[in-house]
C-alpha cells in the first residue's frame, strides 16, 4: 500500500473551520442541566434559547469569535456546535468561521471549561468539517491524494471520489481498554454563490466556481467502553481526541 507523502502538503494553518463540534453523551444515571449551559460557560445569558418541553429538547446559542456557538441538550446527551454565523458579511465563498488551528484553541478552551462542571459522561466525540481552499477542481484532487494511501494514477478519470475510514486507537490516558475511534471522510467540493438582484427576483448573477479539499472528522471514545469516564480526566481525554483530529490533518490517513 502506498504511504502518504508529506510531498506539497501545506502547513495546519492552511485549512479553515466549517465547523467544529464536541458531543456528550451522558451517563444512564445522570440528571439533565436544569439550568443553563451557555450561561454556566460565558456568565452571562445567551441570545437565543429554543425548549421543545414535550422531546425535552432545548437549544441555546449565541455569537463566538466571528461565529455561532450553540448547545443543544437532549435527554441522553449535549451537543456543543460552533458554525458559520450567517449573519456575518464575508467575501468568501467559502463559508468559514476562521483558520482551524485558532479557532480550534478557542473552542476547546471553553469545552474544556464546561466538562470541568458536567455531568458523569460515558461518551466523548469531537468532530469537525475543515476545508483547503483550491484554484481548480483537478489541483484540489492531487492535494487530496496526499493525504491518502492511495496511488493517484488508478483514480484519473474519477469523479464523486469519496474516501471514509476508521482508524482506531488505545487511548493514552490510562484509562484501561479505551478505545478511540478515527473516522475520517475525505472529498473534494465545488462550492457556487449565486446572488439575486434585489430590484429583479428573477435576474441573478453567478460568481465563478471555487473548489476545495475536504476532511470530515469524528474522533470518539468507543461505545464499548461501558463505565463512566472518569469525571477527573475529562479535559484530558477530550484534548487527546483533538489532537489524534490535528494529526490527521498534518499526517493524513495513518494507522
Amino acid at each position: 500500500m502506498i504511504e502518504p507523502t508529506a510531498a506539497n502538503r501545506p502547513e495546519l494553518k492552511a485549512w479553515i473551520a466549517n465547523s467544529l463540534r464536541m458531543t456528550a453523551i451522558l451517563s444512564p444515571a445522570a440528571q439533565l442541566p436544569k439550568h443553563s449551559l451557555w450561561e454556566e460557560v460565558f456568565g452571562q445569558p445567551p441570545e437565543n434559547i429554543t425548549s421543545q418541553p414535550r422531546t425535552g429538547v432545548q437549544q441555546e446559542d449565541g455569537s463566538f469569535e466571528g461565529g455561532r456557538l450553540s448547545v443543544t441538550v437532549q435527554p441522553a446527551r449535549v451537543d456543543w456546535m460552533l458554525t458559520v454565523d450567517n449573519n456575518q458579511a464575508t467575501n468568501s465563498p467559502i463559508p468559514s468561521i476562521g483558520q482551524f488551528v485558532d479557532v480550534l484553541n478557542l473552542f476547546a478552551d471553553k469545552m474544556t471549561h464546561w466538562l470541568e462542571m458536567s455531568p458523569p459522561l460515558q461518551r466523548l466525540a469531537f468532530g469537525s468539517i475543515l476545508l483547503l481552499p483550491m484554484d481548480e477542481e483537478s489541483s484540489a484532487r492531487q492535494q487530496l491524494f496526499a493525504y491518502l494511501p492511495l496511488n493517484p494514477q488508478n483514480f484519473e478519470n474519477a469523479q464523486e471520489f469519496l474516501y471514509q475510514i476508521n482508524r482506531p486507537r488505545n487511548s493514552i490516558s490510562g484509562i484501561s481498554n479505551l478505545l478511540i475511534n478515527r473516522l475520517s471522510k475525505w472529498s473534494v467540493i465545488r462550492w457556487k454563490t449565486i446572488n439575486f438582484l434585489p430590484t429583479n427576483l428573477i435576474s441573478y448573477s453567478e460568481s465563478p466556481d471555487s473548489f476545495s479539499c475536504c476532511i470530515e472528522l469524528d474522533i470518539n471514545t468507543s461505545p464499548d467502553y461501558q463505565e463512566n469516564l472518569p469525571k477527573e480526566k475529562l479535559s484530558q481525554i477530550f484534548l487527546e481526541l483533538v489532537d489524534l483530529g490535528k494529526e490527521i490533518v498534518k499526517e493524513g490517513d495513518i494507522s
